[in-house]
């Protein structure tokens, strides 16, 4: 069909006809309100078509009447770009789409066409040039202002059809048919369209609290479709799981009352509870990198991170605006300089009045950059490849995007001669230490800088700040790359045993049952990375990990036994939580801690493995690292690795096994060929020798042998503990209910010292910090109300004041407390630790 020459032939036929339509205020009244109205059509449909690709091949089901209402649209646009009083841009926007939409009705007439060629006989061919030509005069009539014949939504499947429908379209009458309704019609359209288009585009969802607000958003146009059957809905949106969310849903099939709403019911009360989306959230808030207070995009990148997870944070009923703790979360992770201005230009304490000082510290960077000596204005900026962008382009592709950036100048390599500075250069930064100092020598470039220059006046970086950045510790001036670790004689020495301990089994490397999980202490949660060590009895756990939960570490010497034999170690006993990517927490109530936990390794990849091995593809298998391992799960914990289903995934040798346990999915195998080193290591534990301890234990045992025999001599008390015995056990009385009550001992008989003095001073900075907070103060003085109210406390009179004057006393000082949970519920705390006097 030719939509372009009849849409222009139509458009011709509306001017004409408006030039010659009389002249009453009637006509030109109504002619107005027909243009507004069709004014205020355009633009919803207008906003549905830039944010749809019309490129995506309609359903044949009812496509003959899409295309005629296509059709109509496309005329419509026409017109009112055409007699509309619109601007030069926005009548420039109304015909890209009338082409695109007129690229999409060709290209679903031609699939059309295909589609019957292969049903219809050669005598339908006939028929079908009639009917092509009855739609051309359709449209000529619809042009001339009169009526048309609707054409047949049905798909023709046979020639009988076609005939039945070429003789309905001659009998019915003009007047038996509904014009064209372009909002009804056209939303058919466009919904059907968009529903399409969300199908294409629906991410897959394994299950996850962080990925569900995405995914529930994605299926959204699919969900609300009416243009859809229950089924298509069902289908479509099933399609989109694996993993962990399909093992949820996978009982729920089409005979229930509401299939689509029971199965994004049962994934949201999993992933979707407010809860447990807002915990995914102070997660990924903790995990976010800190910005630094020179580089623009870090800058920009935090606050947009920080305004999608409070967004996120609202839409589920946690108002972030009213905690004034999240605010104080957000600047632990400012630097010190970010920390300095923002006291200094502060406006409030929310959320957003900080995202709005980062905002503005980005303008002001942004602006800074532009007026450097080395941007030229008017010249495009290189495009920055993101971090997953640069992982696909490969070492392969590296030189040829540094040759496309070497047609716009700027700084030689002098290592390459190629157009980027030498610590960008790969062939530099491939070398090791050594050889990079060696070739900086021959290159003539400054250590510090890596430019050529002479002296350090011309060095871009001052010379106060010229020291080695990596390490603070390192007396010279050279850049990061020059930098060589050096370690210790214990570290080497500890180095040297786990290389030698590494290479017992390289022939037969078979990887052992890493899965990584989430560990609780009362300070933090950290995601790391456990081993499951059938051979050990107890759960092991790296030192420093514990301290870094949180958790009490009190060393005692213990003797570990071993497949060396036994030694003795420094360990503590400690009690965590531990959970799977689900966050479904358990309980480990007798761990062990160890120094260096550490296990020396490279990284499997097994989720990259797992996409070219059909048993394994739908499984959410991790790529985890030997090195990260920082905690070995042994049997006292066997109830949370073993196998929870009927059996488990095995590979067609029966050499890769992978199950699913409480904590999630493992798997153990041959090493891959994708391994850069091969893993098999039969200690697990460094074999080092704390001599001190050795010989602190040794003298024990000495000790131990020399003093048989002999006993301490009991010393009797002294004078004041005797009288403080005394008056213990003469001021103790049994209480009516069986309870003793014993008096206190003083160090001071007569009484206390003075402490009103230091509780004033307390009182007056707090009402100060109340002043400066409005909300805090309201919060206190309703916490105090309710203490009253409720009978905890009470108000003295003056005479009951100077009684407890002269009586022993002791003023407390208070201060608010909040939980990071309730942001409304402020709690009163006595300070009775507060020093009086020093």
């Amino acid at each position: 069909m030719c939509l372009q020459s009849t849409a222009s032939e139509s458009l011709l036929e509306a001017k004409a006809e408006r030039k010659e339509a009389p002249e009453n205020t009637a006509a030109v009244a109504a002619w107005e309100n027909d243009e507004k109205e069709g004014q205020r059509r355009l633009d919803q449909i207008t906003a549905a078509m830039e944010s749809t690709d019309f490129t995506v091949a309609l359903q044949r089901n009812r496509l003959i009447l899409k295309i005629q209402r296509a059709e109509k649209t496309a005329e419509a646009l026409r017109r009112w770009c055409d007699d509309s009083q619109l601007s030069r841009e926005s009548r420039i926007r109304l015909e890209e789409l009338s082409i695109d939409l007129d690229a999409a009705i060709i290209t679903a007439a031609e699939s059309l066409n295909l589609q019957e060629s292969s049903y219809v006989s050669g005598l339908s061919k006939g028929i079908k040039k009639d009917m092509s030509r009855d739609s051309v005069q359709n449209n000529n009539m619809v042009s001339s202002g009169k009526e048309e014949l609707p054409i047949c939504a049905e798909p023709l499947s046979t020639t009988s059809n076609v005939v039945l429908q070429r003789e309905q379209h001659e009998t019915l009458g003009v007047s038996t048919h509904k014009p064209f309704d372009l909002m009804k019609d056209g939303g058919d359209l466009i919904s059907a369209i968009l529903g399409q288009k969300a199908e294409d585009q629906i991410p897959n969802f394994r299950g996850g609290a962080a990925e569900y607000p995405a995914w529930e958003e994605a299926i959204a146009p699919i969900r609300y479709c009416s243009f859809r059957q229950p089924i298509m809905k069902f289908n479509a949106i099933k399609k989109s799981l694996s993993g962990e969310a399909l093992e949820i849903v996978k009982w729920i099939g089409l005979d229930q009352p509401d299939p689509v709403e029971a199965l994004v019911d049962a994934l949201k009360k999993e992933y979707g509870r407010p809860e447990i989306v807002i915990r995914a959230q102070e997660v990924r808030l903790e995990k976010l990198a800190s910005p630094k207070e020179d580089d623009y995009p870090t800058l920009r990148n935090f606050v947009i991170a920080v305004k999608s997870i409070i967004a996120t944070m609202k839409a589920h009923g946690y108002d972030v605006e009213k905690n004034p703790q999240f605010t104080r979360q957000l600047e632990r992770k400012l630097n010190w300089v970010l920390v300095k201005r923002w006291c200094q230009k502060r406006n409030g304490d929310t959320p957003n009045h900080l995202l709005d000082f980062l905002e503005k510290e980005a303008e002001i960077l942004q602006k800074a950059h532009l007026l450097k000596p080395d941007v030229i204005t008017g010249q495009r900026t290189p495009q920055v490849v993101k971090a997953k962008e640069k992982a696909l382009i490969g070492v392969g592709n590296v030189e040829e995007v540094i040759t496309a950036g070497s047609e716009t100048g700027g700084v030689k390599c002098p290592k390459c001669g190629k157009n980027h500075l030498l610590e960008k250069c790969v062939k530099f930064t491939s070398l090791s230490v050594g050889a990079r100092f060696a070739e900086a020598k021959r290159l003539g470039v400054h250590y510090r800088c890596l430019t050529k220059h002479k002296g350090n006046e011309t060095c871009p970086i001052p010379a106060n700040e010229q020291q080695c950045p990596e390490d603070r510790s390192c007396r010279y001036c050279h850049h990061p790359l020059l930098h060589h670790q050096r370690r210790t004689k214990e570290e080497e020495s500890s180095a040297s045993d786990q290389m030698e301990k590494s290479y017992i089994c390289n022939d037969s490397a078979h990887h052992l049952e890493l899965l990584k999980v989430f560990l609780r202490g009362p300070r933090k949660t950290i995601l790391t990375t456990a081993l499951i060590d059938s051979g050990c009895s107890r759960t092991f756990v790296d030192e420093d990990l514990a301290k870094d939960l949180g958790l009490k570490v009190k060393t005692a010497a213990m003797i570990l036994q071993g497949i060396h034999g036994a030694k003795n170690v420094e360990a503590a006993r400690v009690s965590l939580d531990i959970a799977g990517l689900t966050r479904e927490w358990y309980s480990v109530s007798n761990a062990t801690t160890l120094k260096k936990l550490r296990i020396p390794g490279g990284e499997v990849k097994w989720a990259e493995w797992a996409k070219d091995q059909p048993k394994f593809a739908k499984l959410p298998l991790e790529n985890v690292s030997y090195a990260d391992v920082r905690i070995l799960l042994g049997q006292d914990v066997k109830e949370l690795t073993e196998n929870v289903c009927t059996t488990k995934v095995k590979s067609d040798d029966k050499k890769y096994v992978a199950y699913r346990c409480k904590l999630g999915w493992t798997i153990s195998g041959p090493r891959l060929p994708s391994d850069k080193e091969a893993v098999m290591y039969c200690c697990i534990i460094n074999d080092e020798v704390d001599h001190g301890t050795a010989l602190l234990q040794e003298f024990r045992n000495f000790n131990s042998l020399e003093g048989l025999g002999i006993t301490d001599k009991s010393i009797g008390l002294s004078r004041h503990e005797t009288e403080d015995l005394e008056h213990m056990q003469n001021g103790t009385v049994v209480l009516s209910d069986g309870r003793f009550q014993i008096p206190m001992l003083w160090k001071w008989p007569g009484g206390v010292p003075p402490s009103e003095e230091q509780a004033k001073r307390r009182l007056i900075s707090l009402q100060k910090k109340l002043r400066l907070n409005p909300r805090l103060g309201e919060l206190y003085e309703k916490s105090i109300q309710d203490d009253e109210a409720k009978g905890y406390i009470r108000r003295l009179s003056p005479m009951e004041a100077a009684d407890l004057r002269k009586r022993r006393h002791w003023f407390l000082p208070h201060f608010a407390v909040f939980h990071p949970d309730k942001a409304d519920k402020c709690r009163r705390v006595l300070d009775a630790a507060a020093r009086n006097g020093g």
